[in-house]
C-alpha cells in the first residue's frame, strides 16, 4: 500500500493530455490541478497519483529502473488505458 507516486514532468499541459486519456481507461481521473502539478486517484477520493514540473527547479528527468504499477479492474482497461498512452505519445518496451 502507498500514499502516492510522484512523477516529474517538464510540459505539464503534455503530461495532462497523456495521463487524462490514461486514467480515464482505468477508472481515476485529474482530482486536483495546481500551479506545477496535476493529482490523479479514484473520484471521490485523494490523489494518489502525482504529476509535478519538480520543486528544485531543475528539469525532470528518466528514473532508470522506476516502476509505477497503476492498477486496472479487468483486460479491458489495461488496453484503453495502454492505447491512450500510446496515441498520447508514450513509448512501450513491449505491450502489457
Amino acid at each position: 500500500m502507498f500514499s502516492h507516486v510522484t512523477v516529474g514532468t517538464n510540459d505539464i499541459a503534455r503530461a495532462k493530455a497523456f495521463y487524462d486519456g490514461v486514467a480515464k481507461g482505468l477508472g481515476l481521473a485529474c482530482l486536483l490541478e495546481v500551479p506545477g502539478g496535476l493529482g490523479y486517484g479514484p473520484p471521490g477520493t485523494k490523489p494518489r497519483l502525482w504529476i509535478v514540473q519538480p520543486l528544485d527547479g531543475k528539469p525532470a528527468t528518466a528514473g532508470n529502473g522506476i516502476t509505477v504499477g497503476l492498477e486496472a479492474n479487468d483486460r479491458p482497461s489495461v488496453d484503453a488505458a495502454y492505447a491512450a498512452a500510446i496515441a498520447a505519445g508514450g513509448k512501450d518496451e513491449g505491450k502489457p
